[in-house]
């Protein structure tokens, strides 16, 4: 679980997806349990909805940021995403359970935390795999190393709770069609912002071959590592980039706008392959 604080760095706000940890008051009695909130979305893009379902649950907080659920009863609520309000939904604990949260929620949901919400459903629903032909490519240095965030904005980043902090991975991966490379850089980012280290990965077993900075930063890559979702996100990621690299090989019948992708590039079957690997071109990138 995610305690819900949130590092701005490169420009954005990162966002794993993971349920929402709220604080609450202490009681005379000592600690209160916390409210952890689950976000659950309509996932059509086309759907005119604007509102999200919060499924809210009391958690006792333990070691490295994650929750033990003490009350296995749940509510529904219902957020609009305009005006920010909150409504009993008949799902889940039903009505009268979700009434008596809303006035909770109302005092713990802080205009960071709604803002959150807001921008949680704008990634839902702007979310899909044609996502990078619609970004600014005159930002973006094919010839670099690309941070995963530019082609798809709106998918969740990597993060990973290690020592009580939440940090946050920047992935870095080389988009030029038809490189053998199985490198990967990965910037570690501190709870409060600004870098940790840069981890330089191969992507044959994720495994750190070396860290600039601080050494703590493949500390938190291998914490990563080990959550049982990290293998197949990598994995995921990885062969949507490959994907990209294809795309900007293959030529086009017409000059791309501004904002379109980059001039691709064409070759003839026989000739030499643009990615430098020195095979035919029908032998190594080409269709």
């Amino acid at each position: 679980m995610s305690s819900g604080g949130r590092a701005l760095s490169h420009q954005r706000i990162f966002d794993d997806g993971a349920p929402l940890v709220l604080s609450t008051p202490a009681s005379a009695d000592g600690p209160s349990p916390h409210i952890a909130i689950a976000t659950q979305f309509c996932q059509s893009p086309d759907c005119p909805c604007r509102d999200m379902t919060l499924v809210v649950s009391k958690v006792e907080p333990v070691g490295d940021g994650k929750g033990r659920v003490i009350d296995s009863s749940k509510a529904a609520i219902g957020f609009d995403v305009d005006t920010a309000g909150l409504s009993p939904c008949a799902e889940l604990g039903g009505i009268e359970h979700s009434q008596e949260l809303i006035g909770e929620l109302q005092s713990l949901l802080t205009d960071d935390y709604i803002e959150l919400l807001r921008q949680r459903w704008h990634r839902v629903k702007g979310r899909s795999s044609d996502e990078w032909q619609r970004q600014d490519w005159s930002h973006i240095d094919t010839e670099a190393m690309v941070p995963y965030f530019q082609m798809f904005p709106n998918d969740w980043d990597l993060g990973v709770a290690h020592k009580g902090e939440q940090y946050w991975l920047v992935d870095y991966w080389c988009l030029k069609p038809g490189c053998p490379c199985d490198a990967l850089r990965v910037d570690v980012m501190r709870p409060e912002g600004g870098s940790l280290g840069l981890v330089e990965v191969t992507t044959q077993k994720w495994k750190a071959l070396r860290t600039e900075g601080d050494i703590r930063a493949s500390d938190v890559w291998n914490a990563y590592l080990r959550q049982s979702h990290s293998y197949g996100a990598l994995q995921a990621r990885r062969r949507a980039i490959r994907e990209v690299a294809r795309q900007l090989l293959r030529p086009t019948a017409e000059e791309p706008s501004p904002s379109a992708a980059p001039s691709m590039v064409t070759a003839g079957r026989n000739d030499p392959c643009p990615c430098g690997s020195g095979k035919k071109y029908k032998r190594c990138c080409g269709p």
